[in-house]
């Protein structure tokens, strides 16, 4: 008789151990990831403990998730209890993807969001999007007032990845669908004071063409609000000539860098030195015969 191993991947997910060819789970786990960051296809390593008389062969042993679902996994024997007739410890070697909405009740379907809804007992997707959005919007309006009222200015990062509509497969965890970017609204609201364009998954040569950044380049132009470029420093690559492209876009106020620790080194000493000497270059260039101002 096969046992398996029961996995759940969540912010904190669950292991249990079964035989495959039949239900019993015989050692249940808990793995905690501690960075808050979503994993895709990780490679992952558990020591698994056995109560001694239950598994005569670590073959027999499967990784299986919440519905039953076998994992792919390798199993490999360890150790045996000291009768040797009896398997105590394996050690359980799979890939696997984490997301912070796996639960529902983990993000986005909590009570405070549930509140909101027509009828907390029917949650839709829509309506749980359109709640979180609604609040987010609340925030950023009561941000405004209070950074107003230091005499500051606020910035909004409008992310074309998400806003696209068509987002990249390899920003969907980044962005995922249960809230609004009710960024229309921000800009009719009076929101932003400046705004920067953002993508990460959006070659930089399909930005300016996007007729999203159109959408929103118009909506905040007839706001005068002066708008930036992200620009991701992770390659150095025709850094240059991106700089030239957005110095040229009379619609641009200027060139972001981000982000700094792609491209900075830090000194225990608290001292910083640039790791590649493009873009100190980059950054000269980007300053530059630029009347209208700029950023680095």
């Amino acid at each position: 008789m096969r046992r398996c191993i029961g996995f759940i991947a969540v912010l904190v997910f669950t292991l249990a151990l079964s035989f495959a060819s039949a239900d019993e789970k015989i050692v249940t786990l808990t793995v905690e990831e501690e960075s808050g960051i979503d994993r895709v296809n990780e490679p992952m390593t558990m020591g698994v403990p056995l109560p001694e008389g239950k598994v005569a062969d670590a073959a027999l042993l499967a990784l299986v998730d919440a519905a039953g679902k076998e994992i792919p996994c390798q199993v490999t024997e360890v150790t045996k209890w000291l009768d040797r007739k009896s398997v105590k410890w394996v050690h359980m070697t799979w890939n696997q993807s984490v997301k912070h909405t796996d639960f529902p009740e983990e993000y986005g379907y909590n009570r405070v969001v549930l509140d909101r809804l027509p009828d907390p007992t029917k949650p839709t997707r829509a309506q749980v999007a359109k709640a979180r959005g609604d609040a987010y919007t609340d925030f950023l309006v009561a941000a405004k007032k209070i950074i107003a009222a230091r005499g500051k200015t606020m910035r909004i990062n409008f992310e074309l990845d998400k806003l696209s509509g068509d987002l990249p497969n390899n920003r969907r965890l980044a962005y995922p669908d249960n809230m609004e970017l009710q960024w229309e609204r921000w800009i009719e609201m009076g929101l932003p004071d400046e705004a920067v364009l953002r993508s990460y998954g959006i070659p930089f040569d399909q930005i300016l063409a996007h007729p999203t950044t159109n959408k929103i380049m118009d909506a905040l132009a007839a706001k005068g609000v002066p708008v930036f470029c992200n620009r991701y420093v992770g390659q150095t690559a025709d850094i240059r000539r991106d700089i030239e492209i957005i110095r040229k876009a009379p619609r641009f106020f200027g060139f972001v860098f981000y982000e700094a620790m792609n491209f900075l080194n830090y000194g225990t000493d608290g001292t910083t030195s640039f790791r590649d000497a493009e873009i100190p270059a980059a950054m000269r260039l980007a300053a530059g015969n630029r009347s209208r101002g700029g950023e680095q």
